[in-house]
């Protein structure tokens, strides 16, 4: 496959290259979600081209001719194969650990900076845990397959807000539930912890934390068909400078995707430009700042 064509499909699925390498060899890069890190992966021969994303499982098939000869459909679906076992043995190996880690720590108790931070109390499910090997201290996030009811992951938080799952572990599909019963009238789904806490607290609803933006859509897909008839709303959050610099907002634009996906409505912080430009971008952001100022908005 010609490099500009590669490079060209690559930059389409969100992997960050510079040069696309044509060797059949699996090359692991950042991705436009995880710039510091390697989740994205890519092996290109001929005319195949094999893009993934070890964080969601994603995998895409490209090919330069309209032919898809049998010999490299064979290498690639074999390649496909050994990735996804690879992916799910990486899993499996991740929520074992994040079982005992879990089962290990302790019910949040006392002082904890980011909390204190954000101006929130810990749930009953929260955990904290003492990371000797770190010499941390860290909040335990259960990340729970809605489906199952198991932890299949953790997050975890540091006192200063670094935020880290278990290497390998899955994230898609998995979710942090807050005050959630059986079945829920009105529920909310929201980014990060913090966010969906808050919004317990002041919209009076049960929440769902996905994590991450860009797992908005499939928890959210998750409740619809789990509680068809639940008043469904997706708290973006407004990623205003992210946009300034590249011209997209993830935390909009993931919420809109997913509201279309679930029949659900989005609700914004109604920041100021001036708050915007400060850097808030969440409804924790802006309900911390309208304590210190009397005003409220529903979310």
């Amino acid at each position: 496959m010609d490099s500009f064509i590669a490079l060209t499909r690559l930059s389409e699925c969100g992997l960050k290259v510079d040069v696309a390498h044509t060797d059949g060899l699996l090359h692991r890069v950042p991705t436009i979600n995880k710039p510091q890190g390697k989740n994205g992966w890519y092996i290109c021969f001929d005319d195949v081209l094999v893009v993934g994303d070890w964080t969601t499982g994603a995998i895409q098939k490209f090919y330069t001719t309209g032919k898809r000869k049998a010999v490299f459909k064979r290498r690639t679906e074999k390649l496909i194969a050994r990735k996804q076992a690879e992916l799910e043995q990486k899993q499996c190996a991740a929520a074992l650990s994040a079982n005992n880690i879990y089962s290990r720590s302790k019910s949040v108790f006392g002082f904890f900076e980011y909390l204190h931070k954000k101006n929130i109390k810990p749930t009953s499910d929260m955990r904290f845990y003492r990371n000797e090997r770190l010499a941390r201290d860290e909040l335990i996030i259960p990340l729970i397959d809605l489906y199952t009811g198991e932890i299949c992951n953790i997050q975890r938080i540091t006192s200063s807000g670094e935020k880290r799952f278990l290497a390998g572990g899955r994230v898609t599909g998995l979710c942090f539930p807050i005050g959630v019963t059986e079945p829920p009238a009105k529920l909310f789904i929201a980014e990060g912890v913090a966010t969906a806490i808050t919004l317990h607290k002041h919209a009076a609803a049960p929440t769902l934390a996905a994590l991450n933006a860009g797992n908005l859509k499939t928890i959210a897909t998750q409740a619809r068909l789990l509680w068809p008839s639940v008043e469904l709303t997706i708290a973006a959050d407004d990623d205003y400078l992210t946009e300034q610099k590249t011209g997209v907002n993830p935390g909009l634009s993931k919420a809109w995707e997913a509201a279309q996906a679930s029949l659900a409505s989005v609700s914004a912080p109604p920041f100021t430009l001036e708050q915007k430009l400060a850097g808030n971008t969440d409804w924790n952001d802006y309900f911390n700042i309208t304590a210190k100022h009397g005003r409220r908005s529903n979310a």
